[in-house]
């Protein structure tokens, strides 16, 4: 298609329009003249009178400030051609207007457009390589400007998604080799032993089983993150049963730390949802609150009511979040205290399946945290 495509078929509509209105405007003027021509010139009998009877063919009347006058028949000739020299200039007028016209209007469209091309231009300049460029904002207030900077409020949208998708795939791959990397080197370790023990066996195993069980954990919260295709089956869920089960499951991890528990779900009991990602949610909203929680500190599992809305608790006594750190901890990867992290086993990925798993049931989860006195996540949800 031609660069200018959108001039030409402005121009080409704008000319259709003209000829028309000018064709439209000639034939009226035409009409008009020879309605005045045929008022202003009549035959008339030979005799003006109340016995007249016979025609004169060698004169007509013609009629002047209203007063009757006999004119020679050679008149009725030079109104004729009158007329159609008249017909004529019209004709040659539209011609004349209608190309004139034509031709300004698809100077104008094309200068009016120039905008666009630039604006084209500009855009065809920018690829997945340079996405932090932007397209030149002139300060116009018309609809050219508001669509520049509606493009570039897209590409810093873009640019962010890329980034963020450039860094999800970095973590992803750090977080698989790291593990495979363990187990080859203690693969390449017990290879070098010429006559390994069952101990130095039993050991490599074991770290063979523990990355194992890392990589499966990675991979297991990656697809809980990208499965947002399978079909949401709802059922109602006892809270109070829910925490419960989570808590029996942790009691190794509590009672390491002498962490007490407490749950108070009696006055909202039970919500709607698939049982088993709502337990893989709030589990790992527990288990986080007893890896961060502090020697013979508290858990507090709640949740209220009012009207149709409901609120669930997770408060712990442990190590808080800096306030600078709480905008981003449910993006996937993102640990507070990476050393910290590191210790504990944990990918960076357990928040961001919570936030995925709770906002697929229509909810929503917030986090609030003082740093040394503790954290809450609060998810506000509808019961149905």
């Amino acid at each position: 298609m031609k660069r200018d495509s959108l001039c030409v078929r402005l121009t080409v509509m704008t000319g259709v329009i003209l000829l028309l209105c000018s064709i439209a405007l000639t034939l009226s003027a035409s009409y008009n003249a020879a309605k005045q021509l045929k008022a202003v010139a009549v035959p008339v009998p030979a005799t003006i009178g109340d016995d007249t009877e016979l025609f004169d063919p060698e004169r007509i009347l013609v009629t002047y400030e209203g007063d009757p006058i006999l004119t020679p028949i050679e008149g009725v000739a030079s109104i004729t051609t009158a007329r159609r020299d008249f017909n004529l200039a019209g004709l040659a007028a539209l011609v004349v207007i209608s190309v004139l016209g034509t031709t300004a209007v698809y100077f104008a469209t094309k200068h009016t457009l120039k905008p666009i091309r630039e604006l084209n231009r500009q855009i065809a300049a920018i690829t997945e390589h340079n996405l932090d460029e932007r397209v030149a904002e002139t300060g116009r207030g018309d609809e050219v400007g508001t669509l520049c900077r509606s493009f570039n409020v897209m590409l810093e949208r873009l640019s962010d998604s890329f980034a963020a998708r450039k860094q999800f795939s970095a973590n992803v791959a750090h977080e698989l080799k790291t593990p495979l990397a363990t187990m080859q080197a203690s693969v390449q370790v017990l290879r070098m032993d010429e006559a390994p023990t069952g101990e130095d066996c039993l050991k490599m195993l074991d770290v063979v089983e523990r990355n194992t069980a890392r990589l499966r954990a990675v991979i297991d919260d990656l697809m809980r993150l990208c499965d947002e295709q399978s079909q949401l089956e709802r059922e109602e869920v006892s809270l109070p049963k829910l925490f419960s089960d989570i808590f029996e499951e942790l009691i190794p991890e509590l009672e390491a730390k002498h962490i007490r528990a407490e749950i108070d779900c009696a006055q909202f009991p039970v919500v709607t949802g698939k049982e088993s990602l709502l337990y893989r949610a709030f589990f790992n909203l527990v288990e986080n609150a007893v890896k961060y929680g502090r020697e013979g500190g508290t858990i507090w599992v709640s949740s209220s009511c009012e009207g149709n809305a409901g609120t669930i608790r997770v408060r712990d006594t442990g190590i808080g979040i800096p306030p600078e750190e709480l905008p981003h901890i449910f993006e996937p990867f993102y640990r507070v205290n990476k050393s910290r992290s590191r210790k504990t086993g944990g990918a960076g990925l357990g928040l961001a399946v919570v936030k995925t798993i709770i906002e697929r049931h229509g909810w929503s989860i917030s986090a609030d945290s003082t740093p040394d006195i503790g954290a809450e996540f609060i998810i506000r949800l509808y019961r149905t």
